[in-house]
Order: C-alpha cells, then structure tokens, then sequence
C-alpha cells in the first residue's frame, strides 16, 4: 500500500512539473516570436529611411537652385509600407534638430530609424502607410534663399 501512495505522489509531482515545463515552453516560444517580429520590422525601418534618403539626395544633387516659392525639382514616390504579419502599420517621417537626418519613427516597433542626408531637411508629411492612393512628394525649394529638400505626404502639385 505504501508504494502505491508513493508513486501517486510522484506522478502527481511528475504531471505537475510537465504541464509546468509546457507552459513555460509556450511562453518562451511566444517571447521569441514576438522579438524576431520585431526584429523585422526595424529592418524594414532601415530600409524605408535608407530609400527615402538617398531620393532626398538625388533630389539635391540634381535638383538646381530653387528660387524662393518655386520647386526646382520634384519626385513623386508610393509611400513605402511597413508590414507585419499581413498588417500595414503607420510611421512618421520627420527631421531631426540637425536637420540634415531623415527619421523614420514607429509606435509598433518602438524604434526610430535614422538617415544622414547631404541638404538641410524639412518634413511636412502626417502619419504614413502603405495605402493605393498614399504618395510621398520629394523636392528641391528654397526659404530665405537657403536650399532645402521637403518631403511632404499627398501627391506633387
């Protein structure tokens, strides 16, 4: 009879400790998904800032001398998507305090992606995402007879 108890109390022990073991495991492989997610989304950051910079530098190398209230050149791009798991997500465009670095800011990676541009840079744009009709306008105008690229949100006029 004693052994009988014995070994009711070690697989009670036993069970407890595998269901233990696979909740743990579930939780684990969760954690890791959610990271690797993660992971490619600020990649895809990168991607969109270091595309979106480089355009931003055509546009200043090749763009002229823009006079004051006019646009010397202009590009027109889709605005590039951020996806997870089949879901655009929005981000932000803007410039940091220097001025001459292109952010890429998300709230769902919690990260913000950064490009050196070779003009001064101004932001005019909303939250983006990749949307049928959403475009990006690129270009070249000049403000108090300083030089700058614009990147603004909506189609070039």
């Amino acid at each position: 009879m004693s052994f009988r108890a014995q070994f009711a109390i070690e697989m009670f022990f036993a069970f407890t400790f595998a269901v233990l073991l696979v909740f743990w495991l579930v939780n684990y492989l969760e954690v890791f998904s959610r990271t690797a997610d993660q992971a490619a989304m600020i990649q895809s950051q990168q991607l969109i800032a270091r595309n979106i910079g480089k355009i931003v530098n055509d546009v200043c190398a090749y763009g002229g001398n823009a006079s004051s209230g006019i646009r010397s050149f202009q590009a027109e791009i889709d605005a590039p998507c951020l996806k997870q798991k089949q879901v655009n997500w929005y981000y932000g465009i803007s410039a940091d305090a220097d001025g001459r670095t292109l952010l890429i800011q998300s709230d769902a990676s919690n990260f913000t992606a950064k490009y050196k541009t070779s003009c001064p840079l101004a932001t005019n744009t909303n939250l983006t995402s990749c949307s049928l009709y959403n475009k990006l306008c690129i270009f070249k105008s000049a403000v108090a007879g300083n030089q700058r690229v614009t990147v603004e949100s909506g189609a070039c006029t």
